[in-house]
């Protein structure tokens, strides 16, 4: 199984169906949380969406349109980053992230992305990254703007999370200004 060191504390491993359970029980202890910022969660009502969803990211995975990653911070599971929508022909690809309500503020967010861009441009070889953002997620957004992602502009009314409609800041690094950092 993949698993990449990103320092003494932090790994980022493949999302395997054995991770279904840790997912679907932060999902279910922190629904409230998860669903302020995120569209997904809602769907996991089970173990058992967990893992179709694991294994719909894995079919993608073979496809080379997403890696799915979990965030492993001192042994537990603590979120996901994900590399997505990676579009081959001009060499991009996004990024989204969740992270358990418990393990903000500790940095874990800003170190594994950092990982998730030396992938990106090195591995991968891409050339721009692009995140999108609820735009009042202020939290997020200082993650992004630390790690050297230029504001892009703002999709007005770009998703609905739960009874809200909610604007999403657009974000993008080129492989030329990560370098250059």
């Amino acid at each position: 199984m993949l698993r990449l060191e990103v320092d003494e504390e932090i790994s980022l491993c493949l999302c395997s169906p054995d991770m279904a359970e840790p997912i679907f029980s932060i999902v279910d202890a922190q629904r409230p949380w998860l669903e302020r910022w995120l569209a997904w969660p809602p769907e996991i009502k089970s173990p058992d969406d967990a893992l179709n969803m694991i294994r719909q990211q894995l079919h993608l995975l073979a496809e080379r349109e997403l890696m799915p990653l979990c965030i492993i911070y001192r042994g537990q599971l603590a979120g996901g980053i994900h590399l997505q929508q990676i579009d081959w022909r001009i060499e991009t690809g996004r990024v989204g992230y969740w992270l358990s309500e418990d393990c903000t503020g500790k940095g874990i967010m800003r170190r594994a992305l950092e990982k998730m861009m030396r992938l990106a441009f090195e591995e991968w070889q891409l050339v721009r990254l692009e995140i999108r953002v609820a735009s009042d997620n202020a939290a997020s957004r200082r993650v992004i703007e630390r790690a050297g992602f230029l504001h892009e502009g703002r999709i007005r009314h770009a998703e609905k999370l739960g009874n809200i409609i909610v604007d999403h800041d657009i974000y993008g690094l080129m492989k030329e200004e990560w370098r250059a950092r």
